[in-house]
């Protein structure tokens, strides 16, 4: 091989050298700018997550915590933190739903009165409580 072909052949050796260096080059600094986005926005959409997860597990916790109060209201009766009557739930759970399966009980929950049998709002016991229709009620208060 002659001085000049050994000088071409170097050259394009360098040059092919060069080209593989600058693609890789480019490749890699554009695989990093994604590689970038892609932390970016993964690592954003795991922040709404976690704020959002935060955010529902305190409003369960203000939702059980307003289930949880108990107050008395101007006529009264007890009611739990969502404003619901807690004699018609527990005769709901423990009168009606049993009446209802047996037939006794036809019409919606809704359409029944509750009746304290011994005249106490406050005493909330299944024993305590009896479902009438609302004529019945009346009746039953002489209205």
């Amino acid at each position: 091989m002659r001085n000049s072909e050994i000088k071409g052949l170097v050259v394009i050796i360098f040059l092919v050298i060069y080209a593989i260096y600058w693609v890789f080059k480019n490749f890699f600094l554009y695989s990093l700018i994604i590689l970038i986005i892609i932390l970016f926005i993964s690592g954003f959409l795991l922040y709404k997550y976690y704020k959002n997860r935060k955010k529902e597990q305190k409003e369960r916790k203000r939702y059980y915590e307003k289930v949880n109060t108990i107050h008395v209201d101007k006529n009264g009766y007890e009611r739990d933190g969502l404003n619901r009557l807690i004699h018609r739930k527990i005769a709901y759970e423990n009168i009606y739903k049993k009446g209802y399966k047996k037939g006794i009980l036809t019409k919606q929950f809704r359409y029944y009165d509750v009746h304290h049998i011994d005249g106490n709002k406050r005493n909330n016991s299944p024993s305590n409580l009896q479902v009438l229709t609302r004529e019945e009620h009346k009746e039953l208060h002489g209205h």
